[in-house]
């Protein structure tokens, strides 16, 4: 489960088997009282902890994925690095000719993974104002607004007066809406 994607039909029929538990006794069909959903939800919520089987599999292949980010010179990172991505990196290896189940289960979680992720910025060389997840804020991590005639490969590392110095104020205020929440006090996160 942690290292392969449980195919649809085994997670709803395994699902089905613990609905039956819960609402068939001795072959008399009991009340529904609340959905699956509704029962998957946590207690605080109002439902009974049950774990969704679908989106716990999920998580423990995006964990899989996080550990392919963060351990790069793990045995298993550098065995799927060789075979899959040896000039690359994971975030952006190709799915390939043949690929493995496992490679194939990891795979398909990287866009749940890159959801949460984001850059801490330090230098800023790296980093791409427009298209890189940059900014410290809960939900998107990019500007949600570009101006028209943005360069799309415009860095962070721009954005400052002098490589190590401060923040360029009035290229913040020129170049960002301000509901973008790109404010010079939010900077003090490391590459």
């Amino acid at each position: 489960m942690e290292c392969f994607k449980i195919p649809d039909g085994v997670w709803k029929s395994i699902q089905a088997l613990f609905s039956s538990f819960w609402w068939h006794q001795r072959g008399e069909k009991r009340v529904h009282w609340k959905s699956w959903e509704g029962l998957c939800k946590p207690k605080k919520l109002g439902g009974l902890g049950f774990r969704n089987l679908n989106a716990f599999n999920q998580a423990l292949l995006a964990k899989q994925a996080w550990r392919l980010v963060l351990s790069s010179h793990s045995l298993s990172a550098r065995i799927l690095k060789a075979k899959y991505y040896p000039d690359g990196d994971f975030l952006t290896a190709e799915l390939g000719a043949r690929p493995s189940y496992t490679w194939r289960s990891i795979t398909s979680n990287r866009p749940l993974l890159c959801k949460g992720l984001g850059w801490q910025i330090g230098s800023g060389e790296q980093v791409r104002v427009w298209r890189d997840a940059w900014l410290p804020r809960e939900t998107n991590f990019r500007p949600d607004f570009s101006p028209p005639a943005a360069d799309l490969d415009l860095r962070v590392s721009s954005l400052r007066s002098s490589p190590s110095g401060p923040w360029d104020t009035d290229l913040l205020q020129n170049l960002f809406h301000p509901l973008d929440g790109v404010h010079p006090k939010n900077s003090s996160r490391v590459e």
